[in-house]
């Protein structure tokens, strides 16, 4: 049996731009991999994304793209640089996970603010296990669909399943996802889950969410289940805050995000990203080989 050394994309010890140095993979998939490394100058590990350079779809560039425009948000990774060498693309990032992921974003914007047209087929998107119904069907997916793939999340993070976890057919998974109702896997606390559940299955793609409806509903489980808002995460130290949702009517009111700046969270001086030069932003020192 080949070792499977062999087909990591980077060796333990391994050294990139004299700056980081590899610890141990941590992940990979379809995508690339993701390893642990050193970073000599910030003295703090960090996470290297890492694929192929001869990729059929190489994903990289245009996650660098993004990620520098998101740099000041209170709820995106931290970039911190990017490279390539002879064989991989890679970019180095906090080691914290987010919910968040840019390798299959697309702008639903044009250069006038308005809302792109619906294309009438784009084929699978996403993570089977995560994905909306309207990624099985090959619609076209708007903002409801990443908070429906929050919601299979959310209820994995709380159930630590979900029903078509070990299915691998596609269209079974879309079956099951169809006949899916919340409240057989999900305490009576958290009804305001199946709330959102329903609500953004109402939705099509021209239409906006209402993020303040979905966030009163996630405060309302949080006091359900008697937690204080101001706790630390796991990850955090003790003085750190998180989101801050006031307790009064039961979470009907939500504060803002300690430490956002930004209204619309976005840099407002980042230039804009054309729809068909994702990778214009990256200079190419950042993505000279070592």
């Amino acid at each position: 049996m080949e070792n499977s050394e062999a087909s990591d994309l980077l060796r333990e010890g391994e050294c990139l731009k004299t700056r980081w140095t590899v610890i141990r993979k941590i992940g990979g998939g379809g995508f690339g991999q993701i390893f642990e490394a050193w970073d000599k100058d910030k003295r703090q590990r960090v996470a290297i994304k890492v694929e192929r350079r001869q990729a059929p779809k190489p994903v990289l560039r245009m996650e660098v793209t993004l990620l520098k425009r998101l740099q000041g948000c209170p709820h995106a990774c931290t970039f911190l640089g990017c490279g390539r060498t002879e064989n991989i693309n890679y970019i180095v990032m906090q080691i914290q996970v987010y919910i968040l992921d840019f390798g299959l974003a697309r702008q639903y914007l044009d250069g006038d603010d308005h809302l792109r047209p619906e294309r009438s087929f784009v084929g699978f998107r996403g993570t089977t296990r995560y994905a909306s119904l309207n990624a099985h069907r090959g619609k076209e997916l708007g903002r409801h669909d990443d908070l429906v793939s929050l919601f299979y999340m959310t209820v994995e993070f709380l159930t630590g399943k979900l029903p078509w976890r070990k299915v691998k057919e596609k269209d079974r998974v879309a079956q099951m996802k169809k006949q899916f109702i919340p409240s057989r896997l999900l305490q009576d606390d958290y009804a305001e889950l199946e709330k959102i559940f329903y609500y953004l299955n109402g939705l099509r793609y021209h239409q906006k969410p209402d993020y303040d409806f979905v966030r009163r509903m996630l405060c309302r489980c949080i006091v359900n289940k008697g937690v204080h808002f101001e706790d630390s995460f796991d990850w955090e130290d003790s003085t750190s805050k998180g989101i801050s949702c006031s307790s009064e009517g039961r979470g009907e009111s939500v504060r803002k995000i300690r430490g956002s700046k930004h209204k619309n969270r976005f840099d407002a001086n980042a230039p804009y990203i054309g729809l068909h030069h994702e990778g214009d932003e990256i200079s190419s020192e950042e993505w000279a080989p070592v």
